[in-house]
């Protein structure tokens, strides 16, 4: 009698905590299910991430310009990674010159690296950048030598929602990237405000340009938006548009992208969110498509890629 005493009183005192600590585990199970189509908000740190992006630009001569592309980045280990951006572009020109140029760009390879400083909400990334000479030359997407470039960030993550990043870069060589995107002769920034709006959603708002300029109609710079909405696991779809400040920069640029290379809105030290999928067209942000101007060898027009 004692003892079946003792095993009811036991099964009566123990259920309550028995009960408590399957609900937490039946809670985390759904959150764990819920969590994979959440925005990621740090980049991963090993394998390959990948994405496919389109875009188009019209400028302030009328040229309108629509570009196809795509990034492979190997993330070899925490904070360092490796990435190609193969792209395509068709420019057609005003009515005053007429025609069409169409042709594969120059092909960018970049380094990246990204560090958290410890006990902060502070990192700090730097990209080494270089311009394969693969374009067609005849058509102007191609340079026909290689270019480099050198740029850096500082992100603050002021919280679980929202983040700051800050950067600038320039040029190691006389030559500017020429691709689908264009690039810059000057010293570049960039500033960007990240904030997410729900688990699926986040939003940001961009600024940069150049710092200078070379020629008379002053430097390059740009305002845009983007917003990211993730779809399932790490896949993510991004949508961006920007709109011309100032200088040769194009007078609206819009691009979607599609991938696991963009499945964190917030800005990684070295690139900011924008950066990261506009490079994917093939180019850099900075310069909104003006590029340097080169001659075609075919048609004796001045081509801005």
């Amino acid at each position: 009698m004692n003892l079946r005493y003792l095993c009811l009183t036991f099964a009566l005192v123990s259920s309550p905590p028995l009960l408590a600590q399957a609900s937490r585990d039946t809670t985390k199970a759904n959150n764990a299910a819920n969590d994979s189509t959440k925005l990621e908000e740090d980049e991963p740190t090993h394998g390959l991430t990948y994405g496919v992006t389109g875009g188009a630009m019209s400028f302030p001569d009328g040229r309108t310009q629509q570009s196809f592309g795509a990034v492979v980045r190997l993330h070899l280990f925490d904070g360092l990674a490796i990435a190609a951006t193969p792209a395509a572009a068709r420019v057609q020109f005003p009515a005053a010159i007429g025609g069409t140029a169409h042709g594969m760009t120059d092909l960018p390879v970049d380094v990246n690296y990204d560090h958290g400083i410890p006990r902060t909400p502070l990192s700090i990334g730097a990209t080494l950048a270089a311009s394969i000479p693969v374009g067609d030359t005849a058509s102007g997407f191609g340079s026909g030598q290689m270019g480099y470039s050198v740029s850096g960030g500082l992100n603050l993550e002021a919280n679980d929602r929202l983040s700051f990043h800050v950067g600038a870069g320039r040029p190691l060589s006389d030559f500017s990237f020429q691709s689908a995107l264009g690039g810059s002769t000057s010293t570049w920034g960039d500033a960007e405000i990240n904030y997410q709006l729900s688990d699926r959603v986040g939003a940001s708002i961009n600024l940069d340009g150049d710092f200078a300029s070379a020629d008379s109609i002053g430097p390059s710079r740009a305002m845009g938006a983007g917003l990211s909405i993730a779809l399932l696991g790490s896949t993510t779809l991004t949508i961006s548009a920007s709109h011309r400040l100032s200088g040769g920069a194009a007078s609206w640029t819009t691009a979607i992208g599609l991938g696991t290379d963009f499945a964190w809105i917030g800005s990684v030290a070295s690139t900011s969110a924008m950066q990261r999928m506009t490079n994917a067209l093939g180019g850099q942000s900075h310069g909104h498509g003006r590029g340097q101007s080169t001659t075609s060898g075919t048609s004796g027009r001045g081509h801005s890629g």
